[in-house]
């Protein structure tokens, strides 16, 4: 649950729900770094498919960050997640470099903008790493290279034509 309290540490009033399918795990983080009283946090125990699905909530996230093993990361959940965003929402997940291409065939399956931003060295296959993937109806490009330029590790974001030369092959994923 590190990133959710430092969404709460960082932007405070805003509401969260982490979604974690391993009881034992939520268990755990609860008894060792519990969360801190009243904080905006809520925590379900359930599986991520089922909890996007899920008709009440349609449409109440600004925000989804995604971990999600690449073997349910599908067309199918893609659409679901979708579902749950407001309008002008966003997804930002946290990938391995070796499944990127079939990440982003799959999120842009949906109609969604997306870009990866990583080191160089990751994106262009020198090193192993993870890649963030962050997809929306309307990207904010620009202020996502001012932010990451901040950044003191030096990321690289793929967008555009670019992107589409990455991807180019990858077929989506279904069940």
């Amino acid at each position: 649950m590190a990133l959710a309290r430092y969404i709460a540490a960082t932007r405070p009033g805003s509401r969260q729900v982490v979604v974690e399918r391993d009881a034992a795990l939520v268990g755990l983080v609860r008894r060792v770094i519990p969360l801190p009283r009243r904080a905006p946090i809520k925590v379900k125990v359930a599986d991520a498919r089922t909890a996007v699905t899920a008709d009440n909530l349609r449409g109440r996230f600004d925000l989804l960050l995604v971990d999600v093993p690449d073997c349910r990361f599908t067309i199918d959940f893609v659409t679901a997640m979708r579902g749950v965003l407001a309008t002008g929402g966003c997804v930002a997940m946290n990938i391995i470099d070796g499944h990127a291409r079939a990440h982003v065939a799959t999120m842009q399956s949906v109609g969604r903008q997306v870009c990866l931003m990583a080191e160089g060295s990751v994106l262009h296959g020198r090193h192993r790493g993870n890649v963030v993937l962050v997809a929306a109806d309307r990207l904010p490009i620009q202020a996502l290279i001012q932010a990451t330029a901040r950044d003191p590790v030096p990321v690289k974001i793929l967008y555009g034509p670019d992107l589409d030369r990455f991807v180019a092959g990858a077929k989506p994923m279904v069940l």
